[in-house]
């Protein structure tokens, strides 16, 4: 399905409350934007992805990392449309940026 807006609606804030969009690919079709599905729903539709990434058939972001101290800025930031990255990521415990898996996060934490 499709909710296509004829209007000019940049520099202005929206909302939708529209969990089919989210949950079942739909589309948000507007002039100067559109918003697409991005929630997935079920473990097979997890796992599909996850492949699809390590194929690299889907290009992931870099999220920007925000210290925990800042996240009333970056909360800010999103608000007014004027954030750096399309994924932020708040840091509120973790050491060291780059760690994969739960022994590397002990053994940073018992480095400090």
């Amino acid at each position: 399905g499709r909710v296509v807006y004829c209007e000019e609606m940049a520099g202005r804030r929206y909302a939708f409350y529209a969990p089919q969009v989210w949950t079942r690919q739909r589309r948000i079709l507007m002039p100067s934007a559109s918003i697409l599905g991005t929630h997935l729903c079920n473990a097979f539709e997890v796992t599909r992805m996850n492949d699809m990434v390590a194929a690299g058939l889907l290009d992931v972001t870099e999220p920007t990392v925000v210290p925990w101290r800042d996240l009333p800025a970056a909360h800010q930031a999103m608000w007014d449309n004027k954030h750096q990255g399309a994924t932020y990521v708040v840091n509120h415990a973790l050491p060291a940026r780059g760690l994969r898996g739960r022994d590397a996060l002990v053994e940073a934490w018992a480095a400090e």
